[in-house]
């Protein structure tokens, strides 16, 4: 699919969001080194559904709400970070999961909205 878009003249990506397909990554580097990639915000809060209590996920996903809402990165890194560590003990593969992949969750945010 990159391929494509570069043949037909595609030339530099600043953010690319996608969800977490195996391999894309090494595709994305290799092709567009300098481009940032946006894991899906949408498909994490559906993931935390999927891999937390019922309540937990309900709390963890209200946080998410206020993180997504950052004026920077720096602080969304912060706030997301005290999250996972809350429920670290109770789901520990799962929270170091998405802690992998902080960077890639919270891209957006260095894309601030113009007013």
């Amino acid at each position: 699919m990159f391929n494509d878009l570069i043949e037909r003249g595609l030339k530099r990506v600043a953010l690319i969001v996608s969800d977490d397909f195996p391999g894309i990554d090494k595709a994305i580097n290799a092709l567009f080194p300098k481009s940032d990639h946006q894991l899906c915000y949408v498909h994490l809060k559906k993931n935390v559904q999927r891999n937390m209590g019922k309540e937990d996920a309900k709390i963890f996903n209200k946080e998410l709400n206020r993180i997504r809402q950052s004026n920077t990165f720096d602080e969304g890194r912060e706030l997301f970070e005290a999250l996972c560590e809350k429920f670290k003990e109770k789901y520990s593969s799962y929270i170091r999961t998405i802690r992998e992949k902080l960077e890639k969750y919270l891209c957006f945010l260095k894309y601030p909205e113009e007013d």
